[in-house]
């Protein structure tokens, strides 16, 4: 836009009038870049709701770590248990036992 100001030779109506076309060329390419984004998304999360995949796969893992902890009350010698490791329980310890900082 500079250099088409710079071109001293021109009339003040033509460059007002090239100004303004490729300005309106930048706000159409922006307006057009940011609709496409908002339908993609919005197809996007289309797919995904349309089929309830997320609620489907979460609910899939809360049955899972429900039967895994069942398992751990009812056997729970047998394979891996779902806790944390020893020591985050000492950390935890420690830092319940610690009196809150003041700011």
């Amino acid at each position: 836009m500079l250099a088409t100001l710079q071109a001293g030779t021109q009339s003040i109506n033509t460059i007002r009038a090239r100004l303004l076309s490729r300005g309106g060329i930048y706000i159409a390419a922006i307006f057009l870049t940011y609709l496409s984004l908002g339908v993609g998304l919005l197809k996007t999360m289309d797919f995904f709701t349309r089929q309830h995949a997320p609620a489907r796969f979460g609910a899939l893992l809360a049955i899972l770590f429900g039967l895994w902890m069942l398992k751990d009350f009812f056997l729970p010698d047998w394979g891996w248990r779902l806790q944390s490791p020893g020591r985050i329980g000492v950390i935890a310890r420690q830092s319940a036992k610690k009196p809150p900082s003041r700011l």
